[in-house]
């Protein structure tokens, strides 16, 4: 389920929440299975027809275990060559509170660049 809070112009927020079922296998063959309940927020910021900057913030907590959930923070900066091809510069940060493979740590990063292909 969505909500559209807010949209302007050069500001659009939303949300949303929702509930289901969650299955991770890690390497060592443990199994990992529970209900969730999810819920996100959203921002984007356009600045101009070819510039924009989005922010995605959600978390999944299972429902049979409070202290099992993941929060991921997802921030990308867009800047469109073309109608069809954008240069992307985002930041990722997730924390898992049980990783996914023993002796990993719970927050993990990752900076990425890339080309954006829209069809």
């Amino acid at each position: 389920m969505g909500w559209r809070v807010s949209r302007g112009e050069i500001l659009e927020l939303s949300s949303e929440a929702g509930a289901g079922y969650y299955r991770r296998k890690n390497i060592a063959d443990d199994v990992l299975e529970t209900s969730l309940g999810y819920s996100a927020l959203m921002a984007d910021l356009t600045f101009s027809r070819s510039w924009s900057i989005s922010e995605t913030v959600y978390i999944l907590a299972g429902l049979n275990e409070l202290d099992n959930y993941y929060l991921v923070s997802d921030l990308e900066a867009t800047s469109s060559i073309t109608d069809n091809l954008s240069f992307v510069m985002g930041y990722n940060l997730t924390h898992f509170t049980v990783p996914p493979v023993p002796g990993l740590e719970e927050t993990d990063t990752a900076l990425r660049l890339q080309l954006r292909f829209d069809l």
